[in-house]
């Protein structure tokens, strides 16, 4: 065979006691594959050291002086990596000792052979993960590129790979390497068994051995992981979490009030997996014990079902305002409790008598953690408690309170205020709701009695959660100086009449539009 390498080059001819030098060419030196490799890829990188402008040829044989028919010649690439000069050979015979040699060449001009080096095809892939007797399962089967156009992938139950779950996968290396190693994923796996696999490769002209035979173990379940078992006070609603399980399309949830899951209760929920592994159930029935487990579902098996845990629900609300026994309480107060779990609603109960069976009671339900007290009485004694319900259950109700209400109040007026001149004939007039009542009486008169012909009673009704409640008030007199006091009630007392206050009256009417000198428009 005859190469001719052309390259443009200035000779500088060196005369020296009239005979010319011409400088020899170095042979390069061999980086890869290393000398007596025995694990080298059937498609391997061949590697030297930078030769500038030379080429570098390769000859790569399974004979020492390359005279086989299968010699195989290679030219490095165009473009060199860095400082290394390389090129690539394919498809040799796997398990074979090679002879790898090379010489520089440029300008019709080589350098002598560099010295014969020695490297054996590895006879088989070399299996990366998952690890030998690894018992965490499998995320993706790895092994290194042996140089080959498909690899067959093979998984058994059984060492001998005899049993009916054994299965084969042809994988291209073109589709799954990365970083020298090829990946496969799994296709069908059996949870709590062990599994074997091996690999072999093959290209065009040769097949590699099989690789030896590796094991691993799937989990036979997933473990639980919170809330930790036999916790107490829990929510009618909860978050279970658990550890995930390989390749689960769902995983499967039961949760009962009887160890083994026989109750009418009981509740199975799908989770879709695999990265899911939590849910949150609710509407728990309170006070009760339940008994929790899961197990992980694909097409190819079931898991068995995980260790069962148990988490027991909260038996009744804490009340958090006001303390027991706790005096001076305001009839406009707010009682309050500890919000919990996904109740509906909740209902509380306020009563002058602890049985909570008197014409007193006060029974209101609300789907807020708190009330405001209503149509309560003043220096007197209340009992109090407060359950949650949800769709499925009540609680048992709190413990009871009792708090006692402040002395009668006295009501408070807030406008006119007091002394205000030049008032008009219509004005509103407004109250302090002091004791969340629902109405107030107004009186107005021209004497402290409030018994003259003149005087003015009305009433004024709000809501008992508006605080400064007002009235228009009609049919005052021009010029006139009188006095006006309102008492707050609800439906079983009322304040104190407020302090009395005065106010007078405009002397005139008091134009307000058009504006005085106003041009027309």
């Amino acid at each position: 065979m005859m190469r001719i390498y052309l390259r443009l080059k200035f000779v500088c001819f060196f005369t020296f006691i009239g005979l010319s030098a011409f400088a020899q060419m170095v042979p390069p030196t061999l980086e890869l594959p290393a000398a007596n490799d025995t694990f080298v890829s059937a498609s391997s990188l061949l590697q030297t050291s930078n030769h500038g402008d030379a080429i570098i040829e390769f000859e790569i044989d399974s004979v020492a002086d390359f005279s086989s028919p299968a010699m195989q010649s290679v030219l490095s690439f165009s473009n060199n990596w860095g400082d290394k000069e390389q090129g690539r050979v394919t498809f040799l015979q796997y398990n074979t000792k090679y002879y790898l040699r090379a010489r520089s060449a440029m300008d019709g001009d080589t350098s002598d052979w560099t010295s014969t080096r020695a490297f054996r095809t590895t006879a088989y892939p070399i299996l990366i993960n998952p690890k030998n007797n690894t018992a965490n399962g499998v995320s993706a089967f790895a092994w290194n590129d042996a140089g080959s156009l498909t690899y067959y992938l093979q998984v058994d139950t059984t060492a001998d790979f005899s049993s009916p779950f054994a299965h084969t996968i042809n994988i291209a290396d073109t589709a799954f390497a990365k970083y020298g190693s090829i990946y496969a994923a799994p296709e069908k796996l059996l949870y709590g068994k062990k599994h074997y696999w091996r690999v072999k490769a093959f290209h065009h002209t040769d097949t590699s051995l099989w690789s030896p035979v590796w094991s691993f173990s799937l989990p036979e379940k997933t473990t639980l992981k919170s809330p930790a078992t036999n916790i107490t006070n829990q929510n009618d609603n909860i978050n279970l979490e658990w550890n995930g399980l390989w390749d689960a399309q769902f995983y499967q949830l039961q949760y009962d009030t009887l160890a083994d899951f026989s109750s009418v209760v009981r509740k199975d929920t799908l989770v879709k997996g695999p990265n899911t592994t939590k849910t949150t159930v609710d509407n728990l029935y309170f006070g009760r014990k339940y008994y929790w487990h899961v197990r992980a579902i694909y097409a190819k098996d079931t898991s068995a079902w995980s260790e069962a845990w148990n988490f027991e629900t909260i038996e009744k609300l804490t009340l958090t305002y006001p303390a027991d026994n706790k005096t001076g309480i305001s009839l406009a107060d707010v009682l309050s409790w500890n919000r919990i779990g996904s109740g509906t609603h909740y209902q509380a109960q306020t009563d002058s008598s602890e049985s909570f069976n008197s014409p007193q009671l006060f029974d209101t339900v609300t789907t807020s953690n708190s009330v405001q007290l209503q149509n309560r009485m003043y220096a007197t004694t209340y009992f109090w408690r407060s359950r949650i319900v949800n769709k499925n259950d009540s609680s048992q109700w709190s413990e009871v309170r009792k708090f006692t209400t402040i002395a009668r109040e006295t009501a408070q007026n807030l406008i006119p205020t007091n002394n205000t001149t030049n008032l008009s004939i219509n004005s509103d007039f407004t109250v302090v709701n002091v004791m969340a009542g629902n109405h107030a009486a107004i009186e107005i008169d021209t004497t402290v009695n409030f018994n003259s012909p003149l005087l003015i009673r009305d009433t004024l009704r709000f809501a008992e959660s508006e605080r400064y409640p007002r009235k228009n008030i009609k049919g005052l007199r021009f010029a006139q100086k009188y006095y006006w006091r309102n008492k707050n009630f609800n439906n079983n007392d009322s304040t104190n009449w407020s302090p009395l206050y005065t106010f007078t009256t405009t002397a005139k009417p008091m134009l307000e539009f058009p504006y005085n000198n106003q041009a027309r428009q």
